[in-house]
């Protein structure tokens, strides 16, 4: 898997995130499949994690988890996440995360088969309110009336913009492994949890960091975020860019690289460069066996099952 630095344009060239380019382009273990009218599945290794429905006005869709999934990442040990010696959520914080994540990333547990993914901060936003460190308001509609392990919910697009939902049932707050968690909130030093941009639900999905959102909600301010998500290059870019590049340079040579005139082309070259990476559309495929099929395994999976069957579309 090759690696290299995103950057913002401008002269500081700031970090803002990690892109892969696998070397060996493969099915992805993680896949997004679909079936109509309005159904959705993502699976792992071909076992289906989540259900979706989506509303017939596409207003929201109801969603159901199992329990098949499995973190692409190994566990974080506590000592390890206090040897981050950066200041918490600081670019150099995230950079050394985002660098860890994709070095033990597992290919065989994640949605990257090929092309380009970014892995990069962010900050998903259920309500307007949402501030960084803020839990409560970035989670799914019923999180807030629930304090059991959350497996089925419903999303309305209307209200929310790019909730999280969890792939796999959230833990006690109770569990050993929450309060380990608790107590690297308390440090300031909690790791960040690892999200999923899948674009045909408007949603971010937990790949890994279950524990650490229970333990976040306890915290005020303590979480963080870093989200994958697949990304493209515009195909004129590099033609846009050299463009700016060869004017700028003109000027230069002209003596006249702090005009007015180079300052707006320097300007369009950063606006040209933040289209390098941009964020694509999750690529899906039809669901083998269609609607019979997606309908067969909800009713199979058990558990809170009554909210995503109830509308016929």
């Amino acid at each position: 898997m090759k690696r290299r630095d995103m950057l913002r344009s401008g002269i500081a060239q700031a970090w803002r995130g990690v892109i892969l380019e696998p070397t060996i382009h493969r099915s992805a273990a993680v896949a997004v499949e679909v079936a109509q009218p309005g159904r959705v599945r993502i699976s792992q290794d071909g076992r289906p994690v989540l259900w979706s429905r989506i509303d017939p006005d596409h207003g929201g869709h109801h969603w159901l988890i199992s329990a098949h999934w499995r973190s692409p990442l190994p566990p974080v040990p506590a000592s390890m996440a206090r040897r981050m010696s950066a200041t918490f959520a600081s670019a150099e914080w995230f950079g050394r995360w985002a660098y860890w994540v994709a070095t033990n990333l597992s290919p065989a547990c994640s949605p990257i088969g090929h092309g380009s993914w970014s892995i990069r901060p962010g900050l998903p936003r259920a309500r307007v309110d949402a501030r960084p460190g803020d839990v409560d308001v970035v989670l799914v509609a019923r999180w807030e009336e629930s304090e059991e392990s959350l497996t089925a919910g419903y999303d309305d697009w209307w209200e929310s913009d790019a909730a999280v939902i969890p792939l796999h049932p959230l833990p006690s707050a109770d569990e050993g492994r929450v309060k380990a968690m608790r107590k690297l909130a308390v440090d300031g030093t909690l790791p960040p949890i690892l999200l999923w941009w899948v674009g045909g639900l408007a949603a971010y999905c937990v790949m890994d960091g279950h524990a650490r959102l229970i333990a976040a909600r306890a915290v005020p301010k303590s979480a963080s975020f870093l989200i994958l998500s697949r990304v493209e290059r515009p195909e004129d870019q590099p033609e846009r860019e050299r463009f700016y590049l060869e004017k700028i340079e003109r000027l230069y040579e002209r003596g006249r690289g702090d005009s007015r005139h180079a300052q707006v082309l320097a300007e369009l070259l950063g606006a040209a460069q933040l289209r390098r990476e941009e964020v694509r559309r999750t690529v899906a495929t039809p669901l083998s066996g269609g609607r019979q099929a997606w309908d067969d395994e909800v009713r199979a999976a058990g558990g809170d099952v009554a909210a995503i069957m109830t509308i016929e579309v």
